[in-house]
């Protein structure tokens, strides 16, 4: 079972868009964090001055996968280039 599932997932981090989903999944899990640290009662006012570090590191992360995906997504035309060229050097076409 065990062996099943990092395999499933080793095989959707190969491929270039189960990397950007996973990247996804994180960037969004850590900006629900930051969401809900704002509006809770008790730390809503320290997160508002960056008193809590944690969210201050979520913050941080988010941006950063952010701006990864952004540059990932723009050179993924350099996959279908690959593909192209594969294709016009194919003897058999």
């Amino acid at each position: 079972m065990w062996s099943k599932n990092t395999s499933s997932f080793n095989n959707l981090l190969n491929s270039s868009k189960g990397r950007d989903k996973f990247c996804q999944l994180l960037q969004y899990t850590a900006n629900m964090y930051v969401t809900c640290m704002r509006s809770s009662e008790e730390y809503g006012k320290l997160t508002k001055e960056r008193k809590v570090p944690s969210v201050n590191r979520m913050k941080n992360l988010e941006s950063q996968i952010s701006n990864g995906r952004k540059i990932f997504r723009l050179l993924l035309f350099l996959n279908e280039i690959k593909e192209f060229d594969d294709i016009v050097k194919d003897p058999k076409l």
